[in-house]
């Protein structure tokens, strides 16, 4: 899959940069779905932490594309991946697993596991040690 810089920097975060009939940018949040004028802080991050790891002066604006290749990992660290996945996007103990799905699916981590066998067993065991861990 080959995303832009601006894609790569969206994909940790679920606002979307857009441009109005007008040519006003605009921010979306794909799972509040609410928008904004002004470039939500958590964009804002992203774009800084996303210019300071860039190599050889490449800037979020620069339209390079990026081939991002499959992760690869061994079975137990596959596992352990798409888990920390899971609890990156801060799933609750009321979450669906359509809703982590939809939170997760744009990572590269997602592919950690195979089969979707394994990653709905993965999101059960997160989803229990979540609502164990609220008890």
């Amino acid at each position: 899959m080959l995303f832009s810089l601006g894609q790569r920097e969206d994909a940790s975060t679920d606002w979307r940069e857009f441009t109005s009939p007008e040519g006003r940018k605009y921010y979306y949040n794909k799972v509040t779905r609410t928008s904004k004028w002004r470039m939500p802080d958590e964009v804002k991050n992203v774009k800084k932490d996303t210019a300071i790891t860039e190599i050889g002066g490449a800037t979020p604006s620069d339209e390079k594309t990026v081939e991002l290749g499959p992760l690869v990992y061994e079975s137990k660290a596959a596992k352990s991946a798409f888990k920390t996945l899971l609890e990156s996007v801060n799933i609750g103990s009321d979450c669906t697993w359509d809703q982590a799905m939809r939170a997760v699916i744009n990572d590269r981590r997602y592919g950690a596991l195979k089969s979707l066998g394994e990653r709905k067993q993965a999101f059960n065991e997160v989803s229990l040690q979540v609502s164990i861990g609220m008890g």
